[in-house]
């Protein structure tokens, strides 16, 4: 199995109006690439799907890690 490098990679993102960052393990930007290309989208169009569908008490980059995470496990894309 490949070890992990831990090092996190920022993604800038215009979310709600506001310029705004994003900051995900590579190995996270990896999968919500290839998530959304799956998904016929963009990793921004994807990642701003989730966004909006984020509870108002979690953070962006937790959220996303889930996302990716119950996309990988169940094969939908579905939101929340």
């Amino acid at each position: 199995m490949a070890r992990s490098s831990g090092k996190l990679k920022t993604r800038h993102i215009v979310f709600n109006g506001k310029r705004t960052s994003v900051a995900l393990e590579q190995e996270f930007w990896k999968a919500a690439d290839q998530i959304a290309v799956i998904n016929g989208m963009t990793w921004l169009e994807w990642v701003l799907m989730h966004l909006n569908a984020k509870p108002g008490n979690s953070g962006r980059a937790g959220w996303l890690r889930v996302m990716i995470l119950e996309t990988s496990l169940t094969g939908s894309s579905a939101s929340g």
